[in-house]
């Protein structure tokens, strides 16, 4: 792929975690040369590479037409959106462990009564990951072999995204939230998805800050419905 179809990818999808943005494009009062300057950093962050200014203007360009032509897509990721219920939970941990423990985690699950509170198992290749309330994950790694954990993190918290049915069939809607997080410098520790429910784990000090840009985030896509 050409390097300006690298920068235009990028800049498309910085925009596309700026509904506000695009609908100022739609309406054809931005000035690009300032739109430019204001996402130069981010999209260098992105692209891992310095960049010129002409560079980003000419992909800012380039990825505004782009854009403008796929407003069917926003729309239908806003549409897929605007309509979620966002809560925030505190006081989680994240434990990935070895696979093979993976009947002593199931058998302490079912054995601790206090476990009633959330809980989120993932089985992957390399590990099986838990992802619940802190204390209760130090009752199962205080139950398991040191070299079978791989990763304990502690100080935990879930911002739970709970989206109306158009969110199952609604290509990209995970991606672009996530990125609304990450290119405001939000680190994702786990990014789990169940049913109508997309789950950003972070670490708590940075939760609230976290849950502010999702709501307000989902709050500027109504401007691509009007």
């Amino acid at each position: 792929m050409p390097a300006k179809d690298t920068v235009v990818k990028y800049v498309k999808m910085v925009l596309m975690t700026r509904p506000y943005i695009l609908e100022s494009m739609r309406l054809g009062i931005v000035n690009y040369s300032a739109l430019a300057r204001l996402l130069h950093e981010e999209v260098e962050k992105l692209s891992g590479r310095k960049l010129t200014g002409i560079s980003v203007k000419m992909a800012v360009l380039r990825a505004s037409k782009e854009l403008l032509e796929e407003g069917v897509k926003a729309r239908k990721i806003a549409t897929a959106l605007v309509g979620s219920e966002i809560r925030l939970l505190d006081k989680l941990g994240v434990l990935s462990v070895d696979t093979l423990e993976t009947s002593t985690i199931i058998k302490s699950i079912h054995n601790e009564t206090s476990s009633n509170g959330y809980l989120q198992l993932v089985q992957g290749t390399s590990a099986l990951t838990i992802i619940g309330r802190e204390d209760f994950l130090e009752k199962i790694y205080a139950g398991i072999k040191r070299e079978s954990v791989k990763q304990f993190l502690r100080n935990q918290s879930a911002i739970i995204l709970t989206g109306p049915p158009e969110i199952l069939v609604t290509p990209g809607v995970v991606s672009i939230v996530a990125m609304a997080l990450s290119v405001r410098g939000i680190n994702l520790t786990e990014v789990v998805s169940s049913y109508r429910d997309i789950i950003f784990i972070v670490d708590s000090s940075e939760s609230s800050r976290a849950y502010s840009i999702l709501r307000d985030f989902i709050v500027s896509l109504r401007s691509l419905l009007d």
